[in-house]
Formats: C-alpha cells, sequence, structure tokens
C-alpha cells in the first residue's frame, strides 16, 4: 500500500499548479464556457480577472467573488465558482486516476482529458510520495 500514492501520481501525466491563493482571499476561480475569441479578449484586457487557463471551449479565470454577472454580460457562460483556502490551490490533471478522484474534491472533469481538482498542500505532499 506504501507504493499506491506514488502509482496514482505516475498514472496523472501533468498535475499542473493554475491558480494561487489570492492576497485577502478574495477572489475565486472561475470556469466559464467561451464561444467567440472577442470574449477571450476582453477576459485578457480586464485587469480584475486572471487567466489561468484556456482550451478550445473552455476558459478558468481568477475573477472577484461577484463577477458571474460581469463574466455572463461579455457573453461567457459561467458552469463553476470556487474558492480555496489559504492552504489550497487548483490543479489540472491529465488523466485523473479514478482513486484520486474518489479522495480529493473534483471541481470539473472533462473526461477523458482532465480535470480540476483543488488540493491541500498535505495532499498534493501525499500524492506525490513527500514526507
Amino acid at each position: 500500500m506504501a507504493g499506491r500514492p506514488h502509482r496514482i501520481a505516475r498514472s496523472i501525466l501533468l498535475l499542473l499548479l493554475i491558480a494561487a491563493p489570492s492576497a485577502g482571499g478574495q477572489d475565486a476561480l472561475f470556469g466559464t464556457r467561451w464561444s467567440d475569441p472577442q470574449q477571450l479578449r476582453e477576459a485578457a484586457e480586464d485587469p480584475s480577472l486572471t487567466i489561468r487557463y484556456i482550451d478550445s471551449r473552455t476558459l478558468l479565470v481568477n475573477a472577484p467573488e461577484d463577477a458571474s454577472e460581469y463574466l455572463e454580460n461579455i457573453g461567457l457562460t459561467v458552469f463553476f465558482r470556487d474558492r480555496s483556502s489559504a492552504s489550497e490551490r487548483h490543479y489540472i490533471a491529465e488523466h485523473l486516476h479514478p482513486a484520486l478522484a474518489a479522495r480529493v474534491p473534483v471541481l470539473y472533469w472533462k473526461a477523458p482529458d482532465w480535470a480540476l481538482v483543488r488540493l491541500s498542500e498535505a495532499e498534493v505532499e501525499a500524492i506525490a510520495g513527500g514526507p
């Protein structure tokens, strides 16, 4: 059983830090759908938004907690909002292993490609086989 976290870590092709907690904890991570490049331009030009990830139709962005209406007004469709604690981070895991998915909060799963998870520093150490 001691090798299990290591095997789980190896089964994840990429564990990428995408969002650090904001100063004062006022920002949230929003998952949105985009359909027009102009929406991405508007999001990129807004200094209150920090783009964390973009794929063919998904945009993950840090924004003030109350940004849902603004994001919708620029044409984005919000499908989740999440705020991490000071000791947690958001990660993208490619090909998320089912054993890990059962143990951690999965905020969004774009199966089979990638999933967005929220992990504490202790959980990251356990997955990576750290102390």
